[in-house]
């Protein structure tokens, strides 16, 4: 991950942010309360839980096996908010890149996000 990251690990679940200007990048995991539907609980994370401007574009993935959205935000001011989410059981794993100038289009972006992989023993839950 490119930068110096920061930890903000706490009750099972953990963010790290690292700072390139003008991005910033972010993994982070949850357990999450799926429900009997883990279909609607990821198109439910995708739309923002009403916390952004608007999603634009979110498709249903699959990552070694394991459901997931692919999606870009648009927060109020215009910020721009690239993120892949992957459900592995109950774990929401969550993968951002984040520019408040708005501009995302740019490989870096896509190679951060295409970097993602599940260990062995993670993808077999």
């Amino acid at each position: 991950m490119p930068g110096t990251a920061m930890d903000k690990s706490q009750d099972g679940n953990a963010m790290w942010i690292a700072s390139t200007p003008p991005y910033m990048f972010e993994f982070a995991y949850t357990e999450a309360q799926v429900g009997p539907d883990a279909q609607a609980f990821l198109d439910h994370s995708a739309a923002g839980n009403g916390q952004v401007n608007f999603t634009v574009r979110p498709s249903k993935i699959e990552v070694q096996g394991c459901p997931g959205r692919d999606f870009t935000q648009i927060d109020a001011d215009g910020t721009k908010i690239r993120t892949r989410e992957v459900l592995v059981g109950k774990r929401l794993y969550r993968y951002s890149v984040l520019n408040s100038n708005g501009d995302i289009a740019d490989p870096r972006v896509e190679k951060y996000i295409d970097s993602f992989k599940l260990a062995g023993s993670v993808a077999k839950k």
